[in-house]
C-alpha cells in the first residue's frame, strides 16, 4: 500500500513537471513580457495591451469566465484600446471599430444584446473610442460623438433607454472620456460638457443627486443630455513641429518592382518618404497653399530609383531620431493617408501602396515588396 502511494506521488510530480515544462518550451517570455508595448488598459478583471507592431494582447478574466495567466493575441493593426468591467473596443489603423464582451445593455454597440465571445466589427471613420462600465463612447474623423449602451443618461442623447445601435450625441469634439455612469468631452473650443449619474456631484454643475432619487431615475439632478461645465480646456492636440515619438533604425528592405527604396520604421511599421516615391513610377504633387501631397501613379514615368544600401552598423530597433507633428495632409489617388513629418520630408506607410499591386513579405530576407499592377 506504501509503495502505491509513493508511486502515485511520484506519477503527479511527473505531469505537474511535465505540464509546466510544456508551458515553457511554447510560451516564451520574450513573446509575453514585451517592452514594447505602447498602448496599455485594465479592466474589472482584465489587462490589454497593443505591441509595437500593432497586434492587441490581453490577459485575466475572459469572457467565458477562464483565467488567462499569459497574455493571448486577439487581432492585429490595432492603434488604440479601451477596456470597460465587462466589454472591450478597439481601433484598427483604416479607422474601424471593433468590440467584443458582455451585451446585456447594448454596450458593443452592434444592434444586439448578445455577447460576443470576439471582436465584431461596429463602425468606420473612428479616431477616439472610451469605455463605460456599460456605455461606450466614440469620436469619428469628422468631430462628431457617438454613443451607445446603458439607460442612466451617460449616453446624453436625453432618453433614458438602453441603445444597441450608435446614435449622434453632439457636433465638434476632439476628446471624450466614459466614466462609471457618466460622460466628459471637450469641444474645439476648449468647453468642457459633462452628463450621466449625478450621484456625488461628478457632473461638476453644482448639484448632487440623492442616493434614493438616484435609484428611482426620476425627479433627480442626473443629467440626460450634456450641461457645459467650463471654458479653457487645454487642446490635447500638439502643433506643428511638436515631437511626437521616435524613429528607429530597421534591417528591412522595402522595394518597388525590384528597386529597392529607403525606408524609416515608425511604431513597428515600415514608411517611405513621399517626395521619393517620384523615382519610382508615381507622380507627387505639393500645394503650398492647403498644404497636401498628393500621389499618383504613373506608369510612363521614367524611374530613377535612389542607392540604397543595407544598414550594418545600426542594431534593428534602435533609436534613429524623432518625428514632428505635421499638417500637411497626404492623398493616395484622392485618398487621405496618415502622414509623418522628419527633416522637412513626409513619411507614409509603405504597405498603403498595396493598392497598387501586391506586396509580399519574406521574413527571412527581412524584405517588403511591391510589384506594381501592369
Amino acid at each position: 500500500m506504501k509503495t502505491k502511494k509513493i508511486i502515485s506521488t511520484i506519477l503527479i510530480f511527473a505531469f505537474v513537471f511535465t505540464y509546466f515544462s510544456m508551458i515553457k518550451s511554447t510560451v516564451s517570455s520574450t513573446d509575453i513580457i514585451s517592452p514594447y508595448f505602447y498602448t496599455i488598459g485594465a479592466g474589472s478583471n482584465n489587462s490589454i495591451a497593443i505591441k509595437k507592431d500593432g497586434s492587441l494582447w490581453g490577459w485575466g478574466v475572459s469572457i467565458t469566465d477562464q483565467i488567462k495567466l499569459f497574455p493571448i493575441k486577439i487581432m492585429d493593426d490595432v492603434i488604440q484600446v479601451s477596456t470597460g468591467s465587462v466589454h472591450t473596443m478597439a481601433i484598427k489603423s483604416n479607422g474601424s471599430l471593433w468590440a467584443w464582451g458582455y451585451n446585456k445593455d447594448g454596450q458593443l454597440g452592434d444592434g444586439t444584446i448578445i455577447t460576443r465571445y470576439s471582436p465584431v466589427k461596429i463602425m468606420d471613420d473612428v479616431i477616439q473610442v472610451s469605455v463605460g462600465t456599460v456605455h461606450t463612447m466614440a469620436i469619428k474623423k469628422d468631430g462628431s460623438l457617438w454613443a451607445w449602451g446603458s439607460k442612466i443618461g451617460q449616453l446624453g442623447d436625453n432618453i433614458k433607454e438602453n441603445k444597441t445601435n450608435p446614435v449622434k450625441i453632439m457636433n465638434d469634439i476632439i476628446q471624450v472620456s466614459a466614466g462609471y455612469l457618466h460622460t466628459m468631452t471637450v469641444k474645439k473650443d476648449g468647453s468642457l460638457w459633462t452628463w450621466g449619474d449625478n450621484q456625488y456631484g461628478q457632473i461638476g454643475d453644482g448639484t448632487k443627486t440623492p442616493y434614493a432619487d438616484f435609484i428611482a431615475t426620476e425627479n433627480n439632478n442626473n443629467k440626460t443630455s450634456p450641461v457645459k461645465i467650463m471654458e479653457g480646456i487645454k487642446m490635447p492636440f500638439p502643433k506643428v513641429g511638436d515631437l511626437l515619438g521616435d524613429i528607429l533604425y530597421s534591417d528591412i528592405v522595402s522595394y518597388i518592382n525590384g528597386n529597392a527604396i529607403p525606408t524609416s520604421v515608425i511604431n513597428g511599421k515600415t514608411l517611405v518618404t513621399v517626395e521619393d516615391l517620384a523615382r519610382y513610377g508615381f507622380d507627387v504633387v505639393w500645394n503650398n497653399g492647403d498644404r497636401t501631397l498628393k500621389v499618383e501613379l504613373n506608369k510612363n514615368k521614367k524611374i530613377s530609383p535612389l542607392p540604397v544600401v543595407k544598414d550594418t552598423t545600426h542594431k534593428s530597433g534602435t533609436f534613429k531620431c524623432k518625428y514632428v507633428y505635421t499638417d500637411i495632409k497626404t492623398y493616395l489617388s484622392g485618398e487621405v493617408v496618415e502622414s509623418f513629418a522628419i527633416n522637412g520630408v513626409t513619411l507614409i506607410n509603405f504597405e498603403l501602396l498595396v493598392k497598387y499591386g501586391k506586396l509580399t513579405w519574406d521574413g527571412k530576407a527581412r524584405e517588403i515588396r511591391l510589384v506594381i499592377d501592369k
